[in-house]
């Protein structure tokens, strides 16, 4: 997993630098995160796993010792800056096949890009990954993070300047950076355990880049350019539900084969049994074996069929069919107590946990056994492999009730059911005004838990949390998709996987969220994602030839034995490590720990849960 980060003293001269001063900074920063930095200039470690790091300061870096000033710096008289990057290129718009070669990278590409069109040229690069840019000449830095935010980037002010790092904890190491819980951050998330916000964090004054934007900082606040505007994709007109499959099954291939990388014997897979992951996994396979190359594995989250079973439904014969016929070596998943006990008493002001209740496993095996990159399908849900929600409603909102009550019957039939309570929930709720809507939102709390120490009940009380909408089922296939994608969730949860993959070495992949798949995705027609009674039919019929009938044309996906596997381990866990646990942060200045412990069952899900994470946080509290 790359790293990038640095800092910006917008306040004095460059000339007028300690180098030495920086380069102490610099190295505090890089060892929270596990990697070791040397002087500014000179090439140094890594994290034991050798994944690499770039930190840029004005003209002078310290790099990991898998970084080279040709994928990694410019660092060149003739140029506007220092670039450091954690970018991978798949097209340049304009340029036929991939990016053109050049001795310099990504990082003269990306200068070459900003000098000939500014801001706007950046449209043209279809890239995964950020950049950093010191330009300090004009005393300003300038960053950029990919439009589907698949690698995070994290800005905090201090009074020299700025510091930024694609990870929280190197923010928070900075000497400068105070480190202090947000509590109107605080407050929303005590209220609703899920609650996340699009562009702030849990640490006071630190922010998450906007995917993209291109920001431009200096001494004062800055200035946003957008460089993606899904919202004016045209429409496809004219091409048949077909030809539309075939162009998505050549999309996806381009996807997962770009992904690759040139370090191809150390690329996994998710491998769950469901469309997307199972695609992208036979995918990759296929393309390493014409390379001569073959996965490391493939990763189910589900224990093994021996080890926990059977449960109702149990589909793990699912990707077990997916393996028997790709000739995949398939991993089950093999969760321990240690990984749960990671998940529940971690810091995640810090450490952020979202949707890694299983992937902590997954990540720990994978990695073991020498993988550094892994494929996943995450995202696809959201775009190509949608669900057709909002087809229903607007249906009938064109007056279309005939061609409404055939398509609901359809699916119905498909799934076993009637479809008189689908009327109720895919058409009637939706096309209500949303302000009515309030019993499709999630129940949240109203009043702050009674573990609170009293001190901070009170500061918190006098803070308005933060709010962000929840996502309700509207009218239109393309409404829910941008919806979807303005929401923040995707973003989010690859922040959390983000930063367990800089622990053990893993860079996350995710071809389903490749810009030009996206746009594809966006552009068609609201029957190709529900046909025939079918959700999800553009892609069912894409990858035909690539995955099993019974995967293609399996109605619903359900991961039970996942659920009771972690459900299981719950019960051995809490009880016996979580007073342990707790017993060690007795001193926490947040939570009153002996309240907590009177629980019977400490947990993320139950009435203390949404004051258990606190009991870890090593933030300070606000003055």
């Amino acid at each position: 997993m790359t790293t990038i980060g640095g800092l910006l003293h917008a306040v004095v001269r460059w000339s007028d630098v300690d180098p030495r001063a920086l380069a102490d900074e610099l190295e505090v920063m890089a060892r929270a995160t596990g990697h070791l930095a040397g002087p500014i200039g000179t090439v140094t470690g890594s994290t034991d796993a050798g994944a690499p790091m770039v930190w840029a300061v004005g003209r002078t870096t310290v790099a990991g010792a898998s970084a080279s000033a040709s994928d990694g710096l410019v660092a060149d008289t003739r140029r506007p800056g220092v670039l450091a990057l954690d970018l991978d290129v798949h097209e340049v718009s304009g340029h036929a096949g991939p990016p053109p070669a050049d001795a310099e990278g990504p990082a003269a590409l990306v200068l070459d890009l900003l000098q000939e069109s500014g801001p706007a040229g950046l449209s043209r690069m279809y890239a995964d990954g950020a950049f950093i840019l010191v330009d300090p000449d004009r005393r300003r830095v300038v960053l950029w993070r990919d439009p589907l935010g698949t690698r995070p980037l994290f800005i905090a002010r201090i009074p020299r300047g700025l510091v930024l790092a694609s990870d929280l904890r190197s923010v928070v190491a900075h000497p400068e950076v105070a480190g202090r819980l947000d509590l109107a951050y605080a407050h929303a998330l005590l209220l609703d355990h899920a609650f996340f916000h699009p562009t702030r964090t849990l640490i006071d004054g630190v922010t998450k880049a906007v995917p993209g934007d291109l920001l431009e900082l200096g001494a004062d606040e800055g200035t946003r350019h957008p460089t993606w505007r899904p919202s004016e994709i045209p429409a496809r007109t004219g091409s048949s539900l077909p030809d539309l499959a075939a162009e998505a099954c050549a999309l996806t291939r381009e996807a997962v084969r770009c992904r690759l990388g040139t370090d191809r014997s150390t690329t996994a897979a998710h491998l769950s049994g469901g469309l997307d992951s199972s695609s992208i996994a036979v995918l990759a396979a296929r393309e390493l074996r014409a390379q001569g190359d073959e996965l490391v594995a493939a990763y189910s989250w589900a224990p093994s069929p021996d080890a926990f079973g059977p449960v109702r439904p149990d589909e793990r014969w699912l990707p077990q069919q997916v393996a028997d016929d790709e000739q995949l070596l398939l991993r089950w998943s093999q969760l321990n107590e240690d990984d749960v006990d990671d998940f529940l008493y971690r810091d995640i002001a810090l450490r952020p946990r979202e949707t890694l209740h299983f992937e902590i496993g997954v990540s720990r095996v994978a990695a073991e056994a020498g993988a550094r990159q892994m494929m996943s399908g995450w995202g696809g849900d959201e775009f190509l492999v949608f669900n057709g929600r909002g087809y229903f409603a607007d249906l009938a909102r064109r007056g279309r009730i005939i061609a409404t009550h055939r398509a609901l019957d359809e699916h119905a039939r498909i799934l076993g059911r009637t479809p008189w309570r689908s009327w109720r929930a895919r058409v009637a709720v939706p096309l209500l005004p949303q302000r009515l809507i309030h019993h499709r939102r999630r129940v949240v709390r109203t009043d702050l838990p009674s573990e609170l120490r009293p001190a901070v009940a009170r500061q918190l009380a006098a803070v308005e949390p933060l709010r962000h909408p929840s996502l309700v089922e509207r009218p239109g296939v393309r409404r829910m998709q941008l919806d979807l994608l303005n929401h923040g969730h995707l973003s989010n949860r690859m922040d959390a996987w983000a930063s367990r993959g800089v622990e053990v070495g893993i860079l996350y992949r995710f071809p389903m969220l490749d810009r030009r798949l996206v746009e594809f995705a966006l552009s068609l027609p609201p029957e190709a994602y529900m046909h025939a009674g079918w959700k999800r039919w553009i892609y069912r019929e894409a990858m035909n030839g690539v995955l099993p009938d019974a995967v293609r044309w399996n109605p619903d996906k359900f991961d039970v034995a996942a659920a009771a596997h972690l459900s299981s381990l719950h019960r051995r866990v809490i009880p016996t490590r979580g007073p342990v646990r707790l017993e060690e942060h007795r001193d926490n200045p947040y939570v009153d720990v002996d309240v907590l412990l009177d629980r019977t069952h400490v947990s993320p899900s139950n009435t203390a849960g949404n004051a258990l994470w606190l009991a870890f946080c090593s933030l300070s509290p606000p003055d």
